[in-house]
């Protein structure tokens, strides 16, 4: 008879693996860019910080999902509460700015981090508090 797992068992063993090999939607790598999938929630801030649409024909994936807009390559990620499609695009950056961006919010991660292993009760724009 197999054993009877308590509720936390349960989660744990229904719970995906983070290094399990999920269906990921690749591009073609460009050397010198570092290329991503961009939802429409983060477009605006994307593009503020440099990164631009990939314009040539891409395939994604399953390439049954993709669209051409005229504006790079789309395709379908998701769906909403309305259940309406939610959009990915594939976005770039040079991978030189794209490191450095990666290095400035290392550097914040750890000053965090310092200041959680030292005790001290604030650091940037988060608080910890001593003793709870």
């Amino acid at each position: 008879m197999p054993k009877k797992l308590n509720k936390k068992e349960q989660l744990r063993q229904e719970r995906q693996d983070l290094h399990d090999n999920r269906d990921v939607l690749e591009s073609s790598p460009k050397e010198g860019w570092t290329r991503r999938i961009v939802n429409e929630a983060n477009l605006e801030k994307r593009l503020r910080f440099g990164w631009t649409h990939v314009e040539e024909d891409e395939s994604l994936g399953d390439d049954t999902e993709n669209l051409s807009t005229g504006s790079g390559t789309v395709v379908a990620v998701g769906t909403d509460e309305y259940n309406k499609p939610i959009m990915g695009y594939l976005m770039e950056i040079p991978t030189e700015k794209y490191e450095m961006d990666q290095a400035i919010k290392q550097e914040e991660d750890d000053k965090i981090m310092l200041s959680i292993n030292k005790g001290n009760e604030r650091i940037g724009t988060f608080s910890h508090l001593k003793g709870s």
